[in-house]
């Protein structure tokens, strides 16, 4: 996916400094989509800072709960309407799985790694599952995060009028 992505900026934008960025999986995605524009050394992009909205370190788990990935989606299904379709759940839970296998890329060797900020919601996904500051990016191989910025909201409510209007301070 993050290839593909990669081909449609190069078709779409001119080359020059891009800022890469997303929410939950797209965090991740976005992480993907750096890694291939530093593996293209002709494409023209640099990749100058990443965002990850309340992106969490997939691998991390708490012994006294569930794994992150199994959280998020016993969150999302818990607040997804009765009437959503079948097709709609099965392919979340097929997503789920996916970030469940997801192992970040290696950055390449003398690679410079763009400042990385992540946005966290105050909330969290569950309070049962108290998970660090960096949402378990403390515990990837990689510095992936470079800084922490908590705004209010819970992982789905975050873009909502009342906390969003909270984001103007960044």
């Amino acid at each position: 996916m993050a290839t593909y992505y990669y081909k449609q900026m190069k078709a779409s934008m001119k080359p020059g400094n891009v800022i890469l960025g997303g929410w939950s999986f797209g965090g991740l995605l976005a992480l993907e989509v750096v890694n291939a524009i530093t593996l293209d050394k002709n494409g023209g992009f640099k990749v100058i800072g990443v965002v990850l909205i309340d992106s969490g370190y997939p691998l991390v788990t708490n012994p006294k709960s569930t794994s992150l990935v199994e959280t998020f989606r016993n969150s999302l299904k818990n607040s997804l309407p009765r009437h959503t379709p079948k097709t709609a759940l099965t392919s979340m839970d097929r997503s789920a799985k996916k970030v469940a296998e997801w192992k970040l890329s290696r950055w390449p060797q003398g690679y410079d790694k763009p400042p990385t900020v992540l946005i966290r919601a105050d909330k969290g996904l569950d309070i049962k599952y108290n998970l660090p500051l960096e949402l378990g990016w403390e515990f990837c191989e990689h510095n992936v995060v470079d800084s922490v910025q908590i705004v209010p909201g819970n992982h789905f409510s975050i873009f909502e009028g009342g906390n969003i209007i909270y984001w103007k301070h960044y």
